[in-house]
């Protein structure tokens, strides 16, 4: 059972990282075309002086697609991003330290909702508590406005853009317990500086 007056004090997390990624996008910055796939891993343990054995494991994907091509001006595109995330306690770790444990809520996550402000809470406090598992998805609609050319070639590059989106998301308090039903969504819609300050 997760309990944060049980975490109260000095604690180590030691442990190897490692993953697997691969970018197709027409650019590292703003990219309109291509996908990026993510795939990472932490392993804490105690064989490292780690106070707590926990795995880590967090898949994304994100894909983006233009609508039309020119070659004059800079299309309209979607950006397509899922992802899922497992936080798995072992050996003698009974519960994932809260430092480790998986929120959503966010600009970065799910817009709509505060920063970790996606439950589940506890009871005493209201505090998040975070998940030890979480899947997420987002459709975002990407409509430049303010476009310019490129200095010293034709390529039209974006300046300013609106965006529509939908996230949704949910956290699930155990690794293998994950309740569908309590999924949180948002929609909305924003406005971006993309150059020179993306």
């Amino acid at each position: 059972l997760f309990s944060l007056q049980q975490q109260v004090g000095k604690s180590n997390l030691v442990g190897l990282t490692f993953g697997l990624s691969t970018r197709t996008t027409d650019t590292a910055f703003n990219p309109r075309s291509g996908r990026i796939l993510r795939w990472t891993n932490e392993v804490d343990f105690d064989g490292l002086g780690s106070d707590w054995e926990v795995w880590t494991s967090r898949l994304s994907w994100d894909e983006y697609v233009p609508l039309g091509f020119s070659e004059q001006e800079v299309p309209p595109g979607l950006r397509i991003s899922t992802g899922a995330a497992l936080a798995m306690p072992f050996g003698d770790t009974e519960v994932v330290p809260y430092t480790e444990r998986l929120f959503l809520g966010g600009f970065n996550t799910l817009r709509g909702f505060e920063f970790r402000g996606v439950g589940p809470n506890t009871q005493q406090s209201q505090l998040v508590e975070g998940g030890e598992s979480m899947l997420r998805a987002s459709i975002e609609y990407r409509y430049p406005i303010v476009t310019q050319t490129r200095p010293g070639s034709y390529q039209k590059i974006e300046m300013f853009r609106v965006h529509l989106f939908v996230d949704t998301g949910v956290l699930g308090t155990e690794f293998d317990n994950m309740d569908l039903s309590e999924y949180r969504a948002a929609a909305g819609f924003g406005l971006a500086l993309v150059f020179p300050i993306p």
